[in-house]
């Protein structure tokens, strides 16, 4: 066996993946030295392609600020897959994560101090670097569209998609397809094999001395001579003394850093609203409306703002219920004075007044508490 091939067995990462709730099971056995991974399932996961090049660390960075700002999670997890055109961005919920994790390292797997990735990081595209596919999840199956090589549009479905909601997916990912097109079979893709650094050496080195070196130390320097296990247990209770005060201080100074910390994101929130005026009512106000309108089918054809009112040229409406519609855009922060009115062929119209202030300053008040 050559060197690269042992360095190889003794450093090949470790790879489990989280099954439901209170189960982690182990795909391939690793190596001592090698890091943890946990696959986390598609159905944990919430996927988005951002266009740019964020290849660079600077780019990377702004973009994951920019993220954790967005976060619909209190602890956002993420993992990023950036090339040319753009990056692919799974995020989850991570409070929930490690939930399920701390569950389930207390059975026979543990994940403490495991690095966590996407199940649809890992799957290989496939001999088609171009196209739409139905793939088999850890749980439920998952709808792609790949581009040049890269994810670019991602739905999970808990099982096998109706016919529609696939065509469904198809034209919203702008992918032909022909009427009564049906689902096709979902595939079983592999999973690409993990490098055995992820990263900067330097971030490397140091985790990998913590996790394993620093063990076989503490069992070297288990029988040392009595005067040196004296001075080693004093000096250990002096730093543990020295860890308790200044967590003590740290506790005593928390609600300082949160208000500080609620303060600036406040200070933020006010100059990002002073700088976009209308443009980011606007787009927060239809976000919002995005979500809220989930449950109807339709297809937006054209959107107008000007003077505080927006009109909503919508297609496909068909025999939906309009009163729930408007109903659900008048309970809405800032939507007053919706009316649906119909237009051209099978085109409708929606119009409402937006007010100017009520969602800046709920958000502020939030961010203030």
């Amino acid at each position: 066996m050559t060197l690269t091939a042992h360095f190889r067995r003794f450093f090949r990462p470790s790879v489990s993946a989280l099954i439901g709730d209170g189960r982690l099971d182990l795909v391939e056995a690793g190596g001592w030295f090698g890091r943890r991974l946990v696959v986390l399932p598609r159905a944990r996961c919430q996927f988005q392609f951002i266009p740019g090049d964020h290849r660079s660390a600077r780019a990377r960075q702004a973009l994951r600020l920019k993220l954790h700002y967005r976060a619909p999670f209190e602890t956002l997890g993420l993992h990023m897959a950036p090339d040319a055109s753009g990056t692919a961005v799974w995020t989850w919920d991570q409070a929930a994560v490690d939930a399920a994790l701390g569950r389930a390292g207390e059975g026979e797997g543990d994940a403490t101090g495991a690095d966590l990735i996407p199940e649809s990081a890992l799957m290989a595209s496939g001999r088609d670097a171009t196209g739409a596919r139905l793939v088999r999840c850890l749980d439920g199956v998952e709808g792609q569209v790949w581009r040049d090589g890269a994810l670019r549009v991602s739905r999970w479905w808990r099982a096998l998609p109706t016919p529609g909601d696939w065509q469904a997916f198809l034209k919203a990912a702008g992918v032909g397809f022909e009427a009564g097109q049906p689902v096709p079979p979902p595939e079983t893709p592999a999973w690409r094999a993990q490098p055995i650094v992820d990263g900067p050496v330097r971030d490397w080195a140091p985790a990998l001395v913590r996790a394993r070196a620093l063990s076989l130390a503490a069992i070297v320097l288990a029988a040392p001579v009595t005067y040196q296990s004296v001075q080693w247990g004093h000096a250990a209770w002096r730093a543990a003394e020295a860890e308790r005060a200044l967590a003590a201080r740290r506790e005593a100074a928390r609600p300082l850093l949160a208000a500080r910390r609620d303060s600036l994101a406040a200070l933020r929130a006010i100059e990002t609203q002073a700088a976009l005026g209308d443009e980011a009512l606007l787009v927060r106000s239809l976000l919002e409306a995005v979500q809220a309108l989930d449950a109807f089918r339709f297809h937006i054809q054209r959107v107008a703002y000007a003077d505080g009112r927006v009109t909503l040229w919508i297609e496909d409406f068909g025999r939906q219920d309009g009163a729930a519609l408007v109903q659900t855009l008048e309970e809405l922060d800032g939507w007053s004075g919706v009316s649906l009115l119909p237009g051209a062929r099978s085109v409708m119209k929606v119009e409402a007044d937006l007010g100017r202030f009520a969602t800046e300053f709920a958000t502020l008040a939030e961010a203030g508490r």
